[in-house]
């Protein structure tokens, strides 16, 4: 469990935005991701992700970066346990008004990660919106309720 403690570090401490910018660099952190979920079981490796993203990242641009990161990382492809409650941590900590392109982000994470674990099926998700859907507010809801919702 170690080892994937100190790769998510170093996989979730570059900065999206800057680091990613030489598709080298991000072809590299794609390769590392990639060989850690191989390496490890997907379970095993997002439940350091979760505990990294809840523990590390404490404000809206560190919670930003680590939705990036997930996406680049591949992460929504994969089947996550509490999705609902995932998605809905990022909704309650990202400003999807005042970042519009995080607002697609959001939405398209969502929607593939509610399909990867089952939620809803393709047909289910057609013209699907998450801020819609009471399954997503309520958990939003919850974290707010919680005091870890910036938004």
């Amino acid at each position: 469990m170690e080892n994937i403690k100190i790769i998510t570090k170093k996989l979730f401490e570059v900065n999206y935005e800057i680091d990613f910018e030489d598709d080298n660099v991000y072809y590299e952190y794609l390769d590392i991701a990639e060989k850690l979920i191989q390496d490890f079981s997907w379970d095993s490796v997002y439940d350091v992700w979760y505990d990294y993203l809840l523990n590390n990242c404490k404000d809206e641009d560190s919670i930003l970066n680590f939705a990036n990161l997930f996406w680049c990382y591949e992460g929504y492809k994969q089947k996550i346990y509490n999705a609902v409650e995932f998605c809905a941590f990022l909704y309650a900590n990202i400003d999807i008004k005042k970042h519009q392109e995080a607002g697609y982000l959001l939405e398209g994470m969502t929607t593939e990660i509610f399909l990867h674990s089952g939620i809803y099926s393709q047909e289910q998700l057609f013209d699907y919106i998450p801020t819609n859907d009471s399954l997503v507010i309520d958990a939003i809801n919850e974290w707010k309720k919680k005091g870890n919702g910036l938004h």
